[in-house]
């Protein structure tokens, strides 16, 4: 049985001394590979951000990422280079990454200089000057600046842009097609009816075979409170990071018994 997991969180570098980070941890993807090392059988594929605490694991392969980028090309090479029974996707990605930085002053200068430029009248269309201000925002704004640099601390005012990250959960149906996939989504202060119902449109959409979701509201060090929603869209309710382990492990077993 190959198993590949994915724990901790991204980085996204801002500059050479910065970062754009999460809480994530690793304590969950680390319990549960703690769980699935106790069967002989099994060899455990781990990719953790370098902050994730560390499961103690034997003869299994860890892969340290970063960024988004780095956990892509990490994820890629593997899901093409390996056949996975279980793929458990408990990993916090980021949403963002970081593309560039401004400042007030610039961003005022840049905006004035594009309404003194224009040759439309925008006393007669002023519907126009959102355009032109939006144009200002997405193209000179948004013009990358290289993370490898330091920013300067010199400004009051620090513009920081952020761009859409890539989607890495969708590289799994795509590279692993009979896989047993496993996703996770973490929502705060909501209902579980809120938790049953994205969880089940993040199960559909990315063709998982089971999604946890959890409430960060209600976790604690102790306790891992989790709505386990399965393809059939039946939900199993769990206390701990071990019963979430056994949960998973169980509903495996019993797809394999059904096909």
């Amino acid at each position: 049985m190959n198993v590949l997991i994915t724990a901790g969180g991204t980085s996204e570098r801002i500059d050479q001394v910065r970062h754009l980070m999460n809480r994530s941890t690793g304590r969950l993807g680390k319990a549960l590979a703690e769980y699935f090392s106790t069967f002989s059988e099994c060899q455990i594929t781990y990719v953790h951000g370098k902050n994730a605490v560390l499961p103690a694991l034997e003869n299994h392969t860890f892969y340290p990422i970063e960024s988004v980028g780095d956990l892509e090309k990490t994820l890629k090479k593997l899901l093409s280079d390996n056949h996975y029974d279980i793929i458990i996707h408990a990993m916090a990605v980021s949403d963002y990454q970081f593309a560039t930085t401004s400042h007030i002053e610039q961003l005022s200068q840049q905006i004035t200089q594009a309404i003194r430029q224009t040759k439309i009248d925008l006393s007669q269309q002023p519907d126009q000057l959102e355009r032109l201000i939006t144009d200002v925002l997405t193209k000179d704004l948004m013009e990358e600046t290289p993370a490898s640099t330091k920013l300067s601390s010199n400004f009051d005012d620090l513009l920081i842009g952020l761009k859409r990250a890539p989607k890495v959960i969708a590289l799994l149906r795509q590279s692993q097609p009979n896989a047993f996939i496993v996703g996770f989504k973490l929502l705060v202060d909501v209902s579980n009816e809120e938790l049953d119902r994205v969880a089940t449109a993040l199960l559909h959409k990315n063709q998982l075979n089971l999604v946890v979701a959890n409430d960060l509201t209600r976790l604690t060090d102790d306790t891992h409170p989790a709505r386990l929603v399965q393809s059939d869209e039946s939900v199993l309710a769990v206390s701990t990071r071990q019963d979430i382990a056994k949960g998973i492990y169980h509903a495996y077993l019993k797809q394999k018994e059904e096909m």
